[in-house]
Formats: structure tokens, sequence, C-alpha cells
């Protein structure tokens, strides 16, 4: 049964996880700034009129957004962790490899 797919391979491509890991880098950097943008909104009550439903509703606003910038913060350090774990991963996964060779290759060459 050889030549057919590999089923069940625990083989990790560590380059590509380097890939998938340098994406999230860039989506914690983009969720980062936009938690920086929202948080440092400038809106205030008397930009919604001095009506009292509109005080009520510029309030709800400035609250939705404070939650946003919030939320985009806990986020944007939650990918960003998990790109440093697959760095890490990969990292370690690479180094096993170099160590299992280099003993492979001191024991008479391998398989």
């Amino acid at each position: 049964m050889s030549g057919g797919p590999s089923h069940g391979s625990s083989r990790m491509e560590t380059e590509s996880v380097g890939m998938v890991a340098e994406e999230f880098g860039k989506f914690s950097e983009a969720l980062q700034q936009s938690a920086t943008y929202a948080g440092d909104s400038q809106a205030k009550q008397e930009h919604f009129g001095g009506l009292p439903e509109t005080l009520s509703v510029g309030n709800d606003v400035i609250g939705i957004v404070q939650t946003l910038a919030k939320s985009l913060g806990y986020v944007a350090r939650f990918t960003d962790n998990t790109r440093q774990a697959l760095m890490q991963s990969a990292g370690l996964v690479d180094n096993t490899d170099q160590d299992s060779a280099r003993n492979l290759n001191r024991q008479g060459g391998g398989i």
C-alpha cells in the first residue's frame, strides 16, 4: 500500500506555520491600530445635539465605542499570543529535527 496518501501524519511544515504566524502578527497589528483609533475617539455628548433623546443616544454610542476599543485590544493581544505560540512551536520542531539529524549522522548516517 505504498504510494498512497499519508493519513494521520504528524509532520509539521514549519515554513507554513511561520507564514501563518506572520499573518496573525499582521492581524494583531491591525486590531491594535483599530483599538487605539477607537480609544482615541473625540466623540462627546454635545456632538449629538441638545435634545434629551440625542444625549441618550450619544451616551450609548460613546459607551459602545469604548467597549469596542477594549474588545479590540483583547483580541489584538490574543492574536499576538497565538503568533508567538506558533513561532515557538515551529522553532521547537525545527530544533528537534536538527538535533535528530545530528544524532543520526553521529550514529552512522541514519536509517
